[in-house]
């Protein structure tokens, strides 16, 4: 993937409550979904056994957005590239 990856995959932990709402915890920050993976792994096998407990990945999607149109802006210009170069090449040819 061409472009720089500017998301952050936050490691929540959610405590479910009786009568009141889930408690969420922000455990860990990773910079890429790789390691987001391997924190929220270690942490389900470390935590003790509890179905009131879990771990989830979640990204903001105001990053996820630009990460989007950064990606599709990208490939646009890279288009328009291959473009120019063709049209270079079939002239310097004539």
């Amino acid at each position: 993937m061409k472009g720089k990856n500017n998301m952050k995959y936050n490691l929540v932990k959610r405590t479910k409550m009786n009568y009141i709402d889930d408690q969420l915890t922000i455990v860990k920050v990773a910079s890429s979904l790789d390691q987001a993976m391997k924190y929220k792994v270690a942490h389900d096998v470390l935590e003790e056994s509890d179905k009131n407990v879990s771990f989830e990945l979640c990204i903001n999607i105001d990053d996820v957005f630009k990460y989007v149109n950064q990606e599709e802006s990208t490939g646009e210009s890279e288009a328009l590239a291959e473009k120019f170069r063709t049209e270079q090449s079939e002239a310097d040819l004539n």
